[in-house]
């Protein structure tokens, strides 16, 4: 019997389907900029503020799991938050939104696109 080896292919799969998703979603500066001045430019884990820290794009279903790479699947997080957050799905707009906010947001960003 041979021992198994762990694959090297295997990261590059993820990569490749992380590429797809990317490739065909496109998130435009203008839909993420409405959606951070929505949440007021906080990030939605630690509370911080831009300019004390910078938002990044964070997918609550992140791409190596299968989420789409579109606004619908966007929050704002801090770096710090994000890396922490990694590849599990937590979604942090369910405290700060009601329905009604989550159509508003979408209007929004149908409007600017």
């Amino acid at each position: 019997m041979r021992n198994k080896q762990p694959s090297i292919k295997e990261p590059r799969k993820v990569k490749a389907r992380q590429h797809k998703a990317r490739k065909n979603g496109k998130i435009k500066s203008n839909a993420w900029n409405i959606i951070k001045e929505f949440y007021d430019y906080c990030c939605l884990c630690c509370g911080k503020q831009e300019p004390e820290i910078k938002l990044t794009k964070d997918h609550v279903i992140p791409l190596c799991k299968g989420g789409p790479n579109d606004i619908y699947n966007i929050q704002p997080l801090c770096e710090s938050c994000n890396n922490v957050k990694s590849n599990k799905i937590t979604d942090y707009r369910k405290q700060y939104l009601d329905p009604l906010a989550i159509l508003q947001i979408e209007g929004l960003v149908k409007q600017n696109q």
